[in-house]
């Protein structure tokens, strides 16, 4: 079993704007919640929360913290099953097992897109990890 909180994630930088050739700018902080109204994978932060436009940042940083945002969660149940049939001959056994991994098939999501220049996108979860596996397996003991 393993199960975990989302981890930190930065707002994506948007660009080098002060031509320093570093780390770049980074978007305002609106003083709104980056997670009210949020949640969904179409929406998992709002995108309110952030400001991207505002014609003073090619004069400064942005005001908007390193990991202001939590990343999805993970939840995965993994389960095996094995049994062992001793074979007619001394010290020599058959073992069958049956592995799932992510058993109740919980879709565990990537971090969303973090480019706060991209409205479309900003927010939303595009992608999944690896939902459920099986796998059988035969061993032969002697």
């Amino acid at each position: 079993m393993t199960f975990s909180t989302g981890n930190p994630v930065r707002v994506g930088a948007i660009g080098d704007n002060n031509a320093i050739g570093g780390e770049g700018n980074y978007p305002d902080a609106t003083g709104l919640s980056a997670t009210e109204g949020a949640g969904t994978a179409n929406q998992f932060w709002n995108i309110a929360a952030f400001d991207a436009t505002n014609p003073e940042r090619r004069y400064r940083f942005g005001n908007s913290g390193r990991n202001t945002l939590i990343g999805p969660g993970y939840g995965q149940f993994d389960t095996s099953l094995m049994k062992t049939f001793k074979l007619p001959f001394e010290g020599h056994m058959l073992q069958f097992r049956w592995e799932a991994f992510n058993v109740s098939n919980h879709p565990n999501w990537n971090i969303p897109s973090t480019d706060v220049r991209n409205a479309a996108t900003f927010g939303r979860i595009l992608t999944a990890r690896t939902m459920r596996k099986m796998q059988f397996g035969l061993k032969y003991l002697f």
